[in-house]
């Protein structure tokens, strides 16, 4: 147990959610290990996983607020409005709380209603602005309605007190790739990727930017992974056809230097093996001759002529010649 609330605590949020599932099954307080297991699966995007650990305690939790506060954003983001809503009106109905709000703008935000969503949120924020998620959420539905700068400052907020918000790290990876600030985009995608291993978006995010930072190779490699694994991702199709073209006139180069160095090993191979007849040649006799010339073939029989003493005739002649 004091493991898991280590990882919990210091955002590692995978190893605490594994082991809080072990507490779970083996402990006493059963009802406070799955809460905290409950959150950090809302944390790491596995809705399923929260609705399916909460539902059987929301009616002897009814008037809970952490309950009905987690399983009504999970239900919402999941795209289950209508339980979501209820449980939204249920904290309504109890106190005009930051957590009411806050579930009111998710329900604009899913219904893709970005002002609604924003207006939500602020009052949210003006009530309790440390809400987990909230400056999260706030900078995506910024984003939506077209201010990259306003959502910048909202990840960079929910960053300073949670590092591991995957949404944050995602989104705002995103805002400075476009913007070419590759080197400080590359860290948020990397642990974003950390928080959520699974996520095709964060794996694509990296390969863009291997691409972009002119490293076709690593980015294929990413992008057949991404491929393989989620065969319907266009974007990652597109990539890796970006990719491929831009390997293929370095693959060209490679096959050319190969055949050459292959070629170079077969001429050194089909040489004159040690010991064979030396090939017949040619050479111009003494200065003094004139145009006579004399052949190698000439000396066969009377000195040695293989391949070791080949060379002999010919030196002999060079060494004679006037340049």
């Amino acid at each position: 147990m004091n493991l898991a609330l280590a990882y919990y605590k210091s955002g590692q949020l995978s190893e605490a959610a594994n082991l809080f599932d072990d507490v779970r099954s083996n402990s006493l307080m059963i009802w406070q290990v799955t809460l905290l297991s409950a959150d950090c699966y809302l944390r790491l995007g596995n809705l399923d996983r929260v609705i399916g650990l909460l539902s059987p305690f929301a009616s002897a939790h009814a008037g809970d607020h952490a309950v009905n506060y987690m399983l009504g954003m999970a239900l919402i983001r999941s795209g289950n409005m209508e339980k979501g809503q209820a449980l939204v009106d249920g904290i309504l109905r109890d106190s005009d709380s930051a957590e009411a709000h806050f579930l009111l703008g998710s329900v604009a935000f899913m219904a893709k209603d970005y002002p609604g969503a924003v207006q939500g949120v602020l009052q949210s924020d003006w009530y309790h602005p440390d809400l987990p998620s909230l400056q999260s959420y706030y900078g995506q539905a910024l984003l939506f309605t077209g201010d990259p700068d306003g959502a910048t400052t909202a990840f960079r907020k929910q960053l300073a007190s949670d590092p591991n918000d995957y949404d944050s790290n995602l989104r705002l990876a995103q805002i400075l790739f476009r913007r070419r600030l590759h080197a400080e985009a590359r860290p948020l995608y990397e642990r974003a990727l950390r928080v959520r291993p699974g996520s095709p978006e964060a794996a694509y995010g990296l390969a863009e930017l291997d691409l972009a930072e002119q490293r076709p190779e690593q980015a294929r490699r990413r992008l057949e992974q991404i491929v393989a694994r989620w065969p319907s991702y266009a974007a990652a199709h597109r990539a890796l056809s970006i990719a491929d073209e831009q390997l293929s006139p370095q693959r060209r180069v490679r096959a050319r230097r190969d055949a050459a160095a292959k070629l170079d090993g077969g001429e050194a191979s089909a040489g004159i093996p040690l010991g064979s007849a030396a090939p017949d040649f040619t050479l111009l006799a003494l200065p003094s001759s004139g145009d006579r010339r004399v052949r190698l073939s000439e000396f066969r029989g009377k000195r040695p002529s293989c391949s070791s003493w080949a060379a002999t005739p010919a030196l002999s002649f060079a060494r004679r010649l006037p340049f």
